[in-house]
């Protein structure tokens, strides 16, 4: 079962993603739990453990930024989770084009039916978009 840290070991990247992204390191961190786990709720992501891996002055945002993507799973209907490495190659992504970029992707893995995107699912919607993008 691997822990937050083991799918996004460097805070900065984990600190700059968006809530919506974080939502889906979340489900993987999830679906990584034995059934009936009692670390199923918002407050997990408080406890000093889960964190505990993280540089110290940097755990209490983490723990908010961590908490701020489980409420976007609570509010929105689930959609393809994201790898942590297709998430790092999103950062790659100039930020002026990244929610476009983001967008195409997650339409072209539901419309495929892909549950995550990892960077093969990236490779292949890279290949669906128009030439010019």
């Amino acid at each position: 079962m691997p822990s937050i840290y083991e799918l996004i070991p460097d805070h900065e990247l984990l600190l700059n993603l968006e809530p919506e992204e974080l939502a889906g390191v979340i489900l993987e961190y999830l679906k990584s739990l034995p059934e009936g786990s009692a670390e199923l709720n918002r407050y997990h992501f408080s406890l000093p453990h889960t964190v505990a891996d993280y540089p110290q002055e940097h755990q209490g945002s983490i723990s908010r930024a961590l908490m701020g993507g489980w409420v976007c799973l609570e509010a929105e209907p689930a959609g393809p989770t994201w790898s942590a490495e297709a998430l790092s190659r999103l950062e790659r992504i100039p930020s002026f084009v990244r929610p476009m970029a983001k967008m195409g992707i997650e339409t072209f893995a539901r419309d495929n039916g892909y549950a995550e995107i990892t960077a093969e699912v990236m490779d292949a919607a890279r290949g669906s978009f128009p030439s010019q993008f």
